[in-house]
C-alpha cells in the first residue's frame, strides 16, 4: 500500500513537472512574441517619424515654389506692360505670307539622308 501511494506521488509529481516545462514553454513564446511587437511597434514610430519629417520637407517646398509661381507671374506681367501688352489685346498671330530668306542650306532643309549623301559625294 505504501509503495501505490509512493507510486501516485511519483506519476503525480511527474505530471506536474510536465505542466510546469509546458509553462514555461508558453512563457518563452510568449516572451518571443512581445520582443516581435516591441520591434513592429518601434519601427512603426520611427516609419512615423520620417513621414512627419517628409511632410514638413514636401509643405516648406510646396510655399517655395508657390513663392517662386508669384514671383515669376509677377515678373512676367512686368515684361507684358514692357511690350505693351494687356489682358484684353489679343495674342499675336504668325503671318501666312512670310516667307525665310533663301539660304545655301535651303536646299539641304527637306533633304532625304540619300540626298544628303549624293550631295556630299559630288563635292
Amino acid at each position: 500500500q505504501l509503495s501505490e501511494r509512493f507510486q501516485t506521488i511519483l506519476n503525480e509529481t511527474h505530471d506536474a513537472s510536465q505542466l510546469i516545462n509546458e509553462v514555461s514553454t508558453s512563457s518563452q513564446e510568449q516572451r518571443q512574441g512581445i520582443e516581435q511587437i516591441n520591434t513592429a511597434v518601434s519601427r512603426m514610430d520611427q516609419v512615423t517619424q520620417e513621414n512627419a519629417a517628409s511632410s514638413e520637407e514636401t509643405a516648406s517646398a510646396a510655399s517655395e515654389l508657390n513663392s517662386q509661381s508669384e514671383k515669376l507671374q509677377e515678373t512676367v506681367q512686368q515684361l507684358e506692360k514692357l511690350v505693351g501688352k494687356t489682358a484684353d489685346s489679343p495674342s499675336p498671330t504668325p503671318n501666312p505670307s512670310y516667307q525665310p530668306k533663301s539660304s545655301p542650306f535651303s536646299a539641304y532643309r527637306n533633304a532625304t539622308p540619300a540626298d544628303e549623301l549624293f550631295h556630299s559625294n559630288l563635292n
